[in-house]
C-alpha cells in the first residue's frame, strides 16, 4: 500500500474515533446553564448589598466606582452633596443606585465586597492601600466634617465624566446648569444657575 493511502486510513479512522468518543459523552445541557448562570454577575445582589449598606460605605463605593481609587476627598465630598441634594425624600443608599452608573455596572460586582473589613492579600495593592483612605474621606463627608472646594453658588446636582458624558453635560448646560469649577477632580460637577 502506498504511503498517501495509509495516511488517509488513518485520517478516517481518528475522525471516527473522535466521533464515536463525543457520541459516547451526552451534552448536559442543565449543567451549561447553570455554569453560565453562576458566572454571570448578579446585578440583583448588587443591589440589595447597596440598599443594606451604611451610607459612608455606599458613598466611598460610589467615588471609587465612578472617579477610581485615587479620588480625591474633595471629590468624595462633591459626590455626597450630589447624592444628598437628589435624595429628595428618597433613602441615601437607592439614591446612590439610582445615580450612579458606575455602582450598577455589571463588571464591577467584586468591587461590592469591599467594605468596613481591612481588605485581605486577596485584593490588588492598588484596592488595599487606596480603599481604606476613600472609605475614610466617605465617613468625613457623611459627617458634615468634609466639604469639596468647588466654587459653585449653590448645591451641585450632577456629576459626569468629563469626556464621556460630555452630550449628557452640555443638555444639562442648556437647560440653565453651570459647571462648578472642581480643580483636579475626575469628574465634572453642575449646579443649577440662577434664572
Amino acid at each position: 500500500m502506498r504511503l498517501d493511502t495509509i495516511a488517509f486510513l488513518l485520517a478516517i479512522a481518528l475522525l471516527f474515533a473522535v466521533a464515536y468518543h463525543a457520541s459516547a459523552d451526552p451534552i448536559d445541557a442543565r449543567a451549561i446553564v447553570r455554569q453560565t448562570r453562576a458566572e454571570e454577575p448578579d446585578v440583583e445582589a448588587m443591589q440589595r448589598h447597596v440598599a443594606r449598606s451604611e451610607p459612608a460605605v455606599v458613598l466611598a463605593l460610589t467615588a471609587w466606582l465612578e472617579a477610581g481609587a485615587l479620588v480625591s476627598a474633595g471629590e468624595v465630598a462633591a459626590i455626597h452633596e450630589v447624592l444628598t441634594t437628589r435624595m429628595r425624600g428618597g433613602s441615601y443608599q437607592r439614591t446612590a443606585w439610582q445615580y450612579s452608573a458606575g455602582l450598577r455596572n455589571p463588571r464591577h460586582e467584586s468591587a461590592h465586597r469591599m467594605g468596613r473589613a481591612p481588605l485581605s492579600s486577596g485584593w490588588p495593592r492598588l484596592h488595599r492601600e487606596h480603599w481604606p483612605r476613600v472609605l475614610a474621606a466617605a465617613d468625613e463627608a457623611v459627617a458634615g466634617r468634609l466639604r469639596h472646594g468647588c466654587v459653585a453658588p449653590s448645591p451641585l446636582e450632577h456629576w459626569g465624566g468629563p469626556h464621556v458624558d460630555r452630550s449628557s453635560i452640555n443638555r444639562l448646560l442648556r437647560q440653565n446648569y453651570s459647571e462648578a469649577a472642581c480643580d483636579g477632580f475626575a469628574n465634572a460637577f453642575l449646579y443649577r444657575s440662577a434664572l
